[in-house]
């Protein structure tokens, strides 16, 4: 099955549950057909590429550091 980017919130017919915007649905390709034609879901989710199970490297935040109009506006010089 593959995966779908969901672009209008939807009660799944086969679960109940509520899928919503933003979210993946996986889906068949006669279902997914279903779910175009009714604009619930649009192109195939990118796929996320795994990680190799010896990097376990911790990730490095992005911090942005402080401008000078930031420090003058804190009270700071």
């Amino acid at each position: 099955m593959k995966k779908y980017n969901v672009i209008a919130d939807f009660i799944d017919k086969e679960t109940g549950e509520l899928v919503k915007s933003g979210d993946t649905f996986a889906a068949d390709d006669e279902r997914a057909e279903q779910l175009k034609e009714k604009q619930l879901i649009g192109k195939e989710a990118e796929k996320q590429t795994a990680k190799p199970k010896g990097s376990s490297a911790p990730k490095q935040e992005e911090q942005a550091s402080p401008t000078s109009s930031d420090k003058q506006a804190d009270g700071e010089a």
